[in-house]
């Protein structure tokens, strides 16, 4: 489940988690993708839901989205009754683990923050394999 949405999606970015937090992870994970119920608390129904809208979506315009404001996001949960003590467990079983809190704890912030982190590495990767090139070229010479 963690690789469907891209490495700079992963909840383990910031290193290992426990087998404990991790578990709370994918649970979250299965309710958004395959628990019938979540749709129940949708914050976007189908009333109000325009696909030019959602980047998630076939339908997504970025220029549309732009020009018009959009902040629509069909993942996105409204008023999902969660017991207490369900989220005291999550905090227990994570509270030593790390993962991102960018933007107050926004996994899509983090995520792009991610994507430019990775595009930086990748260039330095070219680089320094350049460097290295061109260093055992000089060797031989």
């Amino acid at each position: 489940m963690k690789e469907s949405y891209g490495a700079e999606y992963h909840w383990d970015r910031c290193g290992p988690m426990s087998q404990e937090c991790e578990r709370f992870f994918v649970q979250e994970s299965c309710l958004y993708e395959c628990d019938p119920n979540a749709g129940l608390y949708r914050k976007y129904n189908s009333s109000v839901y325009d696909p030019r809208c959602d980047k998630y979506a076939t339908g997504y315009d970025e220029a549309y989205s732009k020009a018009n404001s959009c902040k629509m996001n069909t993942w996105e949960m409204l008023r999902m009754p969660i017991k207490a003590s369900y989220c005291n467990a999550w905090y227990t079983a994570c509270r030593k683990d790390r993962f991102c809190a960018s933007a107050g704890g926004d996994f899509f912030s983090c995520a792009a923050e991610y994507k430019v982190v990775d595009l930086a590495a990748e260039e330095l990767k070219k680089q320094l394999n350049s460097t290295l090139t061109d260093m055992a070229k000089l060797q031989t010479q």
